[in-house]
């Protein structure tokens, strides 16, 4: 007899092509507000998806991809087993804010794989044990409640949708205490090499207190008022 289930919904693809660390290492210092303007406000996860945790600093790596049955986390252990340390698991939780789909024990497995962050679109539980092994959660928050039975399926490394958002396998993702932006890997050096350019006109974390002593000094930004009138704008 043959076997004739298919396995779509259901698969694990083990290979990642990732972004050299050269080039990961291009996002390093960069910040996500600054890449969200590089790309024209796109590939930027919807304000929900927010660190969980805080103070965070920046997150940059590659993301290992999992969609996962809602409420039920049982394939992003599969996800675990087959990370390599640097990665960013990026899972599709399909928004479920009724079951925590991970957590402190699959949380404390990430940290030892050396996984870097969890970006997930659904809940988690036991934060202050992602806390203590040093793992980044980017979710839409906690509750006590864990998930389903594990019997769920779903699939690994396979193109996904989080937080309104395609993520590809080995695409860069970048997170910081503003959110979450992905970047397409093929698209990842020209993207970043542009939001170095915009960062240095637009300021970082990096030069606040030039800006913030500028701006006590009363060096303030041109006026807008040229602007405003060639549209149109009446300034009575």
């Amino acid at each position: 007899m043959t076997d004739d289930r298919c396995s779509v919904g259901f698969r694990v693809f083990t290979r990642v092509e990732r972004p050299a660390p050269d080039v990961l290492a291009l996002f390093r210092s960069l910040e996500t507000t600054n890449l969200a303007d590089a790309m024209h406000g796109m590939h930027v996860l919807d304000g929900g998806i927010r660190p969980l945790i805080l103070p965070q600093s920046r997150i940059v790596g590659p993301a290992l991809t999992c969609s996962i049955s809602p409420g039920n986390g049982f394939m992003i252990r599969k996800a675990i087993e087959i990370a390599q340390a640097g990665d960013v698991l990026v899972v599709n939780g399909f928004g479920n804010l009724q079951r925590a789909v991970v957590g402190g024990n699959v949380l404390i497995s990430m940290a030892a794989k050396g996984i870097v962050a969890l970006v997930l679109d659904g809940v988690v539980r036991d934060l202050d044990e992602a806390r203590r092994v040093g793992l980044a959660v980017y979710a839409r928050g906690s509750v006590p409640r864990a998930g389903t039975n594990p019997q769920g399926r779903g699939e690994v490394n396979v193109p996904i949708a989080c937080g309104g958002v395609a993520v590809l396998p080995g695409d860069v993702v970048v997170a910081d205490e503003d959110g979450v932006v992905v970047v397409p890997r093929a698209d990842a050096a020209a993207v970043a090499a542009h939001a170095a350019r915009v960062q240095q006109q637009k300021g970082s974390a990096a030069d606040f207190d030039q800006r913030w002593a500028a701006a006590r000094a009363g060096h303030t930004p041109p006026s807008i008022d040229p602007l405003l009138r060639e549209q149109g704008c009446a300034i009575l």
